[in-house]
């Protein structure tokens, strides 16, 4: 499992498994949880992937409004400090269009509206 895609997590794998899985289990019981620690592993990386890329993306459009210029951005992209420009131009069309909906929402109901940034 692990083990074969990465042989460096081998130790780290055999260090959970005997930490959570008493060893009085049978031997079915056991490559059951295996396999729900190697579940709760992928998780976790998901879960930090998620967490780390948000932060690129704000990063990115704090540098995009700042008025850092897009080849500037593109480099730092580039040595992966930042997500893609591609990823900030959807995210800014996406904020853009929730924007109108909700201007058109206001605006039908006679309801003022401030946004502030």
């Amino acid at each position: 499992m692990i083990e074969e895609a990465n042989p460096e997590l081998k130790e780290f794998f055999l260090l959970i498994v005997n930490t959570i899985i008493s060893r009085n289990r049978l031997a079915h019981n056991k490559l059951k949880a295996k396999k729900l620690i190697v579940v709760l592993c992928y998780i976790i990386a998901g879960l930090h992937n998620k967490f780390v890329n948000q932060f690129k993306l704000e990063i990115r459009l704090y540098l995009a409004a700042s008025g850092t210029t897009w080849e500037a951005i593109d480099i730092m992209s580039s040595l992966g400090f930042l997500a893609c420009g591609k990823t900030i131009a959807d995210f800014q069309k996406k904020i853009q269009t929730i924007h109108l909906k909700l201007k058109i929402t206001f605006q039908k109901r006679g309801i003022a509206y401030t946004f502030t940034m």
